[in-house]
C-alpha cells in the first residue's frame, strides 16, 4: 500500500471504527472462546453492502453457541494484517464480506479476497454469499484467474457461498472448486428484519434508483422514456440511490440502512438495476422493476430467490420491457411480504460445517 493510500485508509478508519485499536487488543488475549472474525465489512459509502455486513452480523449472533464475533473492516485488514495473523489461532473461524467483488470487474477487491484467503490459509475460512464475474473480454482475465485458482487452491479450508447460478457453474468449472467447497444460498441481505414500521399506505410516487457506474447496461434513452411513460401515468418520481458518499461510520449503520429502507417503503414503485435497490424494495414490501447490470447479478439473485416472489418484476434493459412492468406493478393489488425465514433455512445447510 502506498502511502497515499495508507494515509486515506487510516483516516476512514479512526472516523469510522474508533474501537478499532481495542478490536486488535482483544485479538491479542488468550480465550477459551473462539473468536469469530467478519473481515471485509465497509465503512464505505455504499449502503447495500452495509445491508450485507448487518443482516451477517444479526445471523451469526443469533446462532446458539458461545462465541466472540469482531468486525474487522477492509481498511483495518489492509492496515493490520500482520498483526492480525499473528494473533489469532487456528480454531478461530474467519468470515469474509458477501457481496459482488469477485472477478475481473473490481480487480482491487478480488486481489483483497486473495489476501485474506492466503493469509488465513491455516483457518477455516467461510465467504458469505458472492457474486462471481471474470469478463472474458476482459485483457487482464487470465491473470486474475490464474491467481484465484492458485489462491483457492492454497485455502484448502476455505468455503465459498454464492448468490446466483451462473456465479456457482463459474466456481465449480473455471476455479475448480468441487462442490463440497462452493454451495449455493441467498444473499444474506434477503434475512435482514428491519427494526422500523413499514408503511402500508403508499405515496403516489416512484423511485428510481439507477447505477451510474461501469456496472450499468441501461441506457440514457431508455431512462428518459420511463420519465416520460410516468409522466403520462401521472406519478411523480425521484432519483435515489444507494450511496451516501461518505464514510458510514459502524456506529450509524442499522440507523442509515433502516432509513433507507423507510424511504423505499413510503412510495409506490421502485425501479432499479441495482441488486440491493432490489433487495430494500423486497424489505420495503414495496413493488419494484428489476432490470440486470453488467455482472447479472440482479436477475440471478431474482432467479435464484425471488421469482416466486408476487411485487418483484424481472425487465429487460429496454423502455418497452420496463413500462409493460410498471403498468403491470401499478395495477396489481396484493398484500406483500417477505420470506425471510424460508431463505434462512438454506444457511442450514452451511451451519453443519462450522457449528
Amino acid at each position: 500500500m502506498d502511502f497515499k493510500k495508507y494515509v486515506k485508509s487510516s483516516v476512514k478508519l479512526r472516523l469510522a471504527y474508533p474501537d478499532y485499536k481495542k478490536k486488535l487488543f482483544s485479538l491479542k488475549q488468550n480465550s477459551n472462546i473462539p473468536r469469530w472474525l467478519v473481515i471485509g465489512t465497509p465503512i464505505h459509502d455504499n449502503l447495500g453492502d452495509h445491508l450485507i455486513t448487518l443482516s451477517e452480523l444479526d445471523y451469526l449472533n443469533g446462532l446458539p453457541k458461545t462465541k466472540e464475533i469482531i468486525e474487522i473492516p477492509t481498511e483495518m485488514f489492509l492496515l493490520y494484517n500482520s498483526i492480525i495473523r499473528e494473533y489469532i489461532s487456528p480454531l478461530d473461524i474467519i468470515f469474509v464480506n458477501g457481496g459482488g467483488w469477485m472477478g475481473t470487474l473490481w480487480p482491487g477487491d478480488e486481489y483483497i479476497m486473495q489476501n485474506i484467503l492466503y493469509s488465513f490459509k491455516k483457518n477455516l475460512v467461510i465467504v458469505f454469499p458472492q457474486t462471481v464475474y471474470y469478463d472474458p473480454t476482459d485483457e487482464n482475465f487470465s491473470t486474475v484467474l490464474s491467481k484465484a485458482k492458485s489462491t483457492w487452491e492454497q485455502a484448502k479450508n476455505a468455503i465459498l457461498t454464492v448468490r446466483d447460478e451462473a456465479s456457482y457453474q463459474f466456481a465449480i468449472n473455471y476455479m475448480g472448486l468441487p462442490p463440497s467447497r462452493c454451495m449455493l444460498l441467498p444473499d444474506v441481505a434477503l434475512l435482514y428484519k428491519t427494526t422500523s414500521s413499514l408503511h402500508t399506505r403508499k405515496e403516489k410516487k416512484v423511485l428510481l434508483c439507477l447505477r451510474k457506474d461501469k456496472e450499468r447496461l441501461l441506457s440514457a434513452n431508455a431512462a428518459v422514456d420511463i420519465e416520460r411513460y410516468l409522466h403520462q401515468l401521472d406519478y411523480r418520481f425521484e432519483y435515489t440511490s444507494t450511496l451516501s458518499h461518505k464514510v458510514i461510520p459502524v456506529a450509524k449503520r442499522r440507523n442509515l440502512v433502516n432509513k433507507k429502507i423507510n424511504e423505499f417503503s413510503a412510495t409506490s414503485l421502485v425501479i432499479t438495476d441495482r441488486l440491493h435497490g432490489m433487495i430494500f424494495s423486497y424489505l420495503a414490501q414495496t413493488p419494484c422493476i428489476a432490470i440486470d447490470n453488467k455482472s447479472k447479478k440482479v436477475l440471478g439473485v431474482y432467479n435464484a430467490w425471488l421469482s416466486n416472489c408476487e411485487f418483484v418484476y424481472p425487465a429487460k434493459q429496454e423502455s418497452i420491457s420496463i413500462k409493460t412492468a410498471i403498468s403491470l406493478a401499478l395495477n396489481k393489488e396484493e398484500n406483500y411480504s417477505t420470506q425471510a425465514e424460508k431463505l434462512l433455512n438454506y444457511y442450514q445447510t452451511l451451519e453443519r460445517i462450522f457449528l
